[in-house]
């Protein structure tokens, strides 16, 4: 069998057609020489381009400086950022290149912008700054406005080294004052705090014991005038309205008006230097005999005060003449209010007010009294007189001659000759002779229940002396023996002679009471006992004698002392605790007999019997016959000075041209 047989034949091509046949990419390169023929932008005639490709298929991808490259620069610390002195021209940067200039040490990898400038005289982030106050390890330094080398602590600055105009200290409390610094003196009394301890623990009175001489003001009585028992009384007021209160000194034998007159001494505040009582802002004189000024009192807030720049806080003066008469009724005692706001400057005769007289001829009306507190509870000051020689032919079977009567009286409605029947309420003595009320105190709050207390004196009765405590005063009549008796100790102890409200003085949030009994023992050393109020003072003033309910007894120092002068002394140290000054003018010192001597105890004040000689401060007389610590007050700032001051009174002390004038004075008390 024959098998067929079949031709097959190719036609003939072209070589260009056979190219162009194979360029698939038309890019005029066909394979294989065109590395990529799917892509015209590659073959072996291309240029080279930053694209990631290899354009001129010599197997290198973006080499050399083709079109699109640029700078890459080198980073031989490796921290990302380029020197910017040393570059390639690339389309990526090569290995240890980067696309940044922004290197400003290219040999430090912790020099770049990323990093945290620091305190050590280099440019860390490369911002053209060095050590700027974001710097790490940088000071906080504090301005030095006034150059004394200490700075404020609430004006800084960050910074590497110490800027102009700052210090590293920052302990100065005032540095607008070169003057007020930590390594200055401190100057009392200036009011600054000049060595920016907080305080003024260096401006304390050197003692124990001061020489009243030392003092910078001493205030006098009537020159060539004798026996005018000048600042026997002693109160303080802002009766102007400036902010500084004024010195109100009674002198109960003043020939200011006439024999034995007596006057009251207003010396304008701030008083910084020696006076007389001719120096007086106002002066206000009795009538002969009248004795003006044996009893005094200030009314804070007496008022709902026309004429006054704060309504509701007028300040009112009440001055007694026990002596006054109305020409019938003789030695009856004679009271006056005065506002501050109708004061006059100058000397003047007495007039008030309001008019206050006792009831019958010899009743000494006037001869206590005693800021009283609201005891009418209409929100003003109301006042205590006392009338200790009233008979009481009332309230016992036979009429009990020199019973004595206390009577309360509003301080917002002043009267014209008001009489004790007009009173808001009176005490009546019960017992012969007992003259209740030849001493008033008030008392503060002595049992917490948030109404006045008061204390009332008389220093012969039962022969010992005696006070009665009065909680919330009644507004009716009543006997004096509704009320709790304390009796003093012995015989002729003359207890509740000196009588005031201490303030409290132990720091337990109840006020207490003194009692000065200056014939204590039988050589008359005195003694002064500190009754502490409390919530169960009801309880234990049933004891009824001072000795069984002391806190504490303290006793002069020598026979014929006759401590017995009481007050307290306000928060004279600003320690946050009342403190107390007792007087003994009969204190026989080196210096001569009788120079006396004033007491200052700061609270809280130790319990059980204790010697004068142990008190905080002494002040000594001096001389003999001063009688230092006749009198004793706090005054408030009378010196201007932002602190309180002390009344240290000497009414019986000698003039050796004049005889007895009188004198006191302010112990100012010491701060910044």
């Amino acid at each position: 069998m024959w098998l067929p047989l079949l031709f097959f034949a190719c036609a003939w091509v072209s070589d260009d057609e056979a190219a162009a046949r194979f360029d698939v990419d038309n890019d005029g390169t066909a394979w294989p020489s065109d590395c990529d023929d799917a892509n015209p932008l590659v073959a072996p005639t291309g240029a080279e381009g930053c694209d990631g490709l290899d354009n001129d298929c010599d197997g290198a991808v973006d080499e050399g400086a083709p079109a699109g490259s640029d700078l890459a620069w080198l980073d031989a610390d490796g921290d990302g950022f380029g020197d910017p002195f040393t570059s390639v021209e690339s389309c990526l940067a090569p290995e240890g290149y980067v696309k940044n200039a922004e290197d400003c040490d290219d040999n430090d990898g912790a020099i770049s912008p990323d990093g945290q400038e620091r305190c050590d005289e280099q440019d860390n982030d490369c911002d053209g700054d060095i050590d700027e106050p974001d710097a790490e390890g940088t000071s906080t330094w504090y301005a030095d406005r006034d150059g004394d080398g200490y700075g404020d602590v609430t004006v800084t600055a960050q910074a590497c080294t110490q800027p102009s105009g700052y210090v590293f200290d920052d302990t100065d409390c005032d540095d607008a004052d070169a003057d007020v610094r930590p390594d200055a003196d401190e100057v009392c009394n200036d009011g600054l705090d000049n060595n920016c301890d907080g305080g003024a623990p260096e401006c304390v009175y050197e003692g124990p014991t001061l020489n009243v001489s030392s003092l910078d003001v001493m205030i006098t009585g009537e020159s060539g005038t004798s026996s005018v028992n000048f600042g026997l009384t002693a109160r303080a007021a802002d009766l102007n309205g400036d902010g500084v209160n004024e010195l109100i000194l009674g002198a109960d034998s003043s020939k200011a008006g006439g024999t034995k007159s007596g006057a009251v001494y207003i010396f304008k505040g701030p008083i910084q230097s020696s006076a007389e009582a001719d120096d007086a802002w106002i002066t206000l004189y009795g009538a002969p005999n009248e004795y003006l000024g044996y009893g005094l009192a200030v009314l804070p807030n007496a008022r709902a005060g026309e004429g006054s720049d704060d309504p509701g806080h007028e300040v009112a003066l009440i001055m007694g003449a026990p002596l006054a008469d109305d020409g019938a009724t003789k030695d009856m005692g004679k009271a006056w209010m005065l506002y501050a706001s109708t004061l006059v400057a100058g000397e003047s005769a007495v007039a008030g007010d309001g008019t206050y007289r006792g009831e019958d001829a010899s009743d000494r009306f006037g001869l206590s009294i005693s800021y009283g507190g609201d005891l009418n509870r209409d929100d003003l000051d109301d006042f205590i007189v006392a009338s200790p020689l009233w008979d009481n032919d009332v309230t016992t079977s036979t009429t009990a001659a020199n019973a004595g009567q206390i009577c309360m009286y509003s301080g917002a409605e002043p009267g014209v000759n008001v009489t004790p029947r007009d009173a808001l309420a009176c005490i009546r003595g019960t017992t012969a002779s007992d003259q209740i009320g030849n001493t008033i105190a008030s008392l503060g709050d002595i049992n917490g229940e948030g109404s006045p207390d008061h204390a009332f004196g008389s220093t012969i009765s039962g022969t010992t002396g005696a006070v009665w405590v009065g909680f919330d005063l009644p507004t009716t009549w009543l006997d004096i023996d509704e009320f709790h008796r304390l009796d003093g100790e012995s015989k002729n102890d003359f207890a509740s002679e000196g009588l005031a409200g201490a303030g409290d003085v132990d720091g337990d949030g109840y006020d207490d009471i003194l009692v000065g009994a200056p014939g204590y023992d039988l050589e008359d050393r005195g003694a002064v006992y500190v009754v502490l109020g409390g919530a169960d003072v009801f309880d234990y003033f049933l004891q009824d004698d001072l000795i069984l309910i002391q806190h504490t007894r303290l006793v002069g120092e020598n026979p014929d002392d006759e401590l017995g002068v009481v007050s307290g002394a306000g928060d004279f140290n600003l320690d946050g605790v009342d403190d107390l000054i007792v007087g003994a003018p009969g204190y026989d010192g080196k210096k001569g007999e009788n120079s006396g001597r004033a007491y200052l105890f700061f609270g809280p004040v130790d319990g059980g019997p204790r010697g004068v000689s142990e008190a905080d401060l002494i002040v000594d007389g001096g001389a003999a016959n001063v009688g230092l610590g006749g009198s004793l007050a706090p005054l408030g700032d009378v010196t201007g000075d932002g602190y309180p001051d002390l009344w240290l009174g000497a009414p019986d002390a000698a003039d050796t041209s004049a005889g007895t004038v009188g004198l006191g004075y302010i112990l100012p008390g010491l701060g910044l």
